[in-house]
């Protein structure tokens, strides 16, 4: 037994290790990167199987698991370079211009007359200087208070941001707890999330915003029950996140009470309304749904059935459709998640079903969207850890192969590994129905 414990943090030591590597390796050494990150979810496998559901094992580990996003404290995002929008949008908010109404390249000369160096370094590194901000208020506010902090001191920004994101995940291990305890689940699942390399490097390296997403989305998940006006305000707030948590609203409804369900329809579109404000009343609205139309309507990434039929398309045609196929494909996922929130027994109402379609929406809008960036998989993934389904934790080890789109300047995706990522996906969502469907049986 003191040899397994021995073996087990010396496996943690290896673990924080790797991280520290990955922390600082750049995106362009893909195979590297790919070949550390194995080594991560192999030993991240190991430590869950480990933990057995002992509690006296699980405490420590969750300690261990804030310790690895400490790794990344004073490092630059390696992998993502949406860091460089989130700081210039909050200063521009310190310096009284909105990031809804003005593009960076018309404010450029005015941000440079005060520190030349530094904002033409987040200019420079900007991804996308000809759209306006697409980051809804909440986000800016955390972006507003990482400026005004750090200034010019680019690793202070960073840090804030860091610092708000560790109270977040906090409270999303907090919460997992709680509705682990609703449900009768295993408390290992908290630490399949807890310790996820994915979740490790997205939301401690990469500084994405999921993390606080998810803390509402479960927030809703845990009040639905017995306080749907809480649910309403947590998903509405979720929603003033990040806008994908729109699509869990029909199942939200389907699984409140129709006497609560006004309270819940009401407090959701207040709570939605109150953080979406500074957009709807600024007269920033047309350009930020600008943005938000060139954004589903230009981009594409790491795809597989936008991909599928595009290809096809193109075939015949011989140019791209994503003009049309992008709002077309965004028609059908609304169609499908309504559909699938209207064929669940409205009569069962259990948290675990309500669990169980979420991760399935989620699922269906993925597949279905021309843009999937490893990190976009963080909710439904914390979400799934409440479930029976293993898709997304299998999918946060795979996904990592779109990274190799990075090894250049110009993005360039590989083929043969999206097969690879997207057949692996496919097995275990077959896998995970027929589990599903087997228990459903069983019952």
């Amino acid at each position: 037994m003191k040899k397994k414990l021995m073996g087990l943090w010396a496996g943690l030591s290896v673990f924080s290790a790797l991280l520290a590597v990955m922390a600082y390796l750049p995106r362009n050494n893909f195979w590297l990167l790919l070949a550390v990150y194995s080594l991560l979810f192999l030993i991240y496998t190991v430590v869950c199987h480990y933990s057995a559901d002992q509690a006296r094992r699980i405490q420590p580990l969750l300690v261990f698991s804030f310790f690895c996003r400490l790794v990344f404290i004073f490092s630059v995002p390696t992998l993502s370079d949406d860091f460089y929008r989130f700081l210039w949008d909050g200063h521009l908010l310190i310096h009284g211009l909105n990031p809804y109404t003005y593009l960076p390249v018309e404010v450029l000369e005015h941000m440079s007359a005060t520190d030349p160096v530094f904002y033409e370094e987040l200019f420079l590194g900007l991804n996308s200087p000809e759209y306006y901000s697409i980051y809804p208020p909440i986000n800016q506010v955390v972006f507003a208070m990482a400026a005004y902090i750090g200034r010019q001191d680019l690793l202070l920004n960073l840090l804030v941001i860091r610092g708000v994101l560790f109270v977040f995940e906090m409270g999303v291990v907090f919460l997992l707890y709680q509705l682990t305890v609703m449900l009768n689940l295993p408390k290992k699942n908290v630490l399949v999330y807890a310790l996820n390399p994915l979740v490790l490097l997205e939301i401690g390296g990469n500084l994405h915003f999921e993390g606080i997403m998810l803390f509402f989305v479960l927030a809703a998940i845990y009040f639905v029950a017995k306080q749907p006006k809480m649910s309403g305000i947590s998903l509405g707030t979720a929603i003033g996140v990040k806008l994908t948590p729109v699509i869990l609203v029909p199942a939200f409804l389907r699984f409140v009470f129709p006497l609560k369900r006004w309270v819940f329809v009401l407090s959701l579109s207040m709570s939605a309304a109150v953080m979406m404000a500074p957009v709807l009343l600024d007269g920033a609205a047309p350009y930020f749904l600008e943005s938000l139309g060139l954004y589903h309507g230009k981009f594409e990434f790491n795809a597989s059935v936008y991909y599928l039929i595009r290809n096809m398309v193109m075939w015949i045609v011989g140019f791209n459709p994503i003009a049309i196929l992008s709002p077309l494909l965004g028609l059908i996922t609304w169609g499908l998640i309504i559909w699938v929130s209207l064929k669940y027994d409205r009569r069962e109402r259990s948290v675990s079903q309500l669990v169980e379609t979420a991760v399935l929406l989620y699922l269906i809008y993925l597949i279905l969207h021309p843009v999937v960036h490893p990190w976009y998989l963080l909710v439904p993934f914390g979400i799934s850890v409440l479930g029976a389904q293993r898709s997304f934790l299998v999918w946060s080890y795979v996904v990592f192969l779109s990274y190799a789109g990075y090894q250049s300047s110009i993005v360039e995706e590989i083929w043969w590994l999206q097969l690879i990522q997207y057949g692996t996906l496919m097995f275990f969502i077959w896998r995970d129905s027929l589990f599903i469907r087997k228990k459903v049986l069983i019952c």
